[in-house]
């Protein structure tokens, strides 16, 4: 399906949250639905229907359970009638966007965006309109996101379309990125160190560019880096690339 600004405003979308997000991180949520608000998306939700996306099955190697668990999810998708799904978690879109089709064999009928992608459309198409803020900001590349799924130039061409915000690149970037520390389950199973590595990558790599934040479009590297800045006192904000643009939308 070859998505444009018109079609995707014409399109019944499906804003799939994620199982981070809604039970840790309703702010981001929030920003989200206004974006598509701000922006006259047609969205819906599944509301207590979501279920997982099965991500953390396939990253344990439970395929079978997997499976099942995808099987569920796609049904209760096509009984709610959209024509995209749209997530701002990096798993989520991992999984629906390769996992299902590729290793569990389940075809959708219908679409899949990364929000960082359905931004960067309606961005190339003028659908979006932004006062300026005045941020110097660096991008962290999930590792789901980034280099399993190829992802790098859609939150960064968002970035730089606001006015006012600077970004500023680390030398470890893209494919070179490190990971956040929460990876693969980490973070479950070892917070401390999860942490620890969070605060090593932050110390050493973010706070010498002088930025006033971090963005990153993955709610499990978003509360890692976020508890490591807070527990260790850093001076740096972390957000969701779906805060910083409802802070700038008119």
């Amino acid at each position: 399906m070859m998505l444009n600004g018109e079609s995707i405003k014409n399109s019944r979308i499906l804003y799939w949250r994620g199982c981070v997000s809604r039970y840790r991180l309703n702010h981001v949520i929030e920003a989200t639905i206004n974006v598509f608000e701000k922006l006259g998306i047609n969205y819906t939700l599944l509301g207590d229907r979501e279920g997982c996306c099965g991500d953390f099955l396939l990253l344990l190697g439970l395929i079978d359970e997997a499976k099942r668990c995808a099987v569920e999810v796609v049904s209760e998708i096509i009984n709610s009638k959209v024509d995209i799904v749209v997530t701002n978690c990096a798993g989520c879109y991992r999984a629906f966007s390769r996992e299902y089709p590729e290793r569990l064999g389940i075809e959708m009928p219908f679409a899949v965006m990364h929000l960082s992608q359905l931004l960067n459309v309606l961005m190339k198409d003028n659908s979006m309109e932004f006062n300026p803020i005045r941020m110097k900001v660096t991008y962290h590349d999930p590792c789901e996101l980034g280099r399993r799924c190829g992802i790098y130039e859609e939150p960064r061409s968002v970035l730089k379309a606001i006015p006012g915000v600077r970004l500023v690149e680390s030398k470890y970037a893209r494919e070179s990125c490190r990971c956040c520390g929460a990876g693969g389950g980490v973070f479950a199973l070892y917070p401390n160190l999860s942490i620890e590595v969070a605060k090593d990558k932050l110390e050493k790599e973010v706070l010498p560019l002088e930025v006033d934040a971090l963005v990153t479009c993955c709610p499990v590297c978003y509360i890692n880096l976020s508890y490591a800045a807070t527990m260790h006192d850093l001076p740096l904000e972390v957000y969701d690339i779906a805060e910083v643009v409802a802070m700038a939308l008119k």
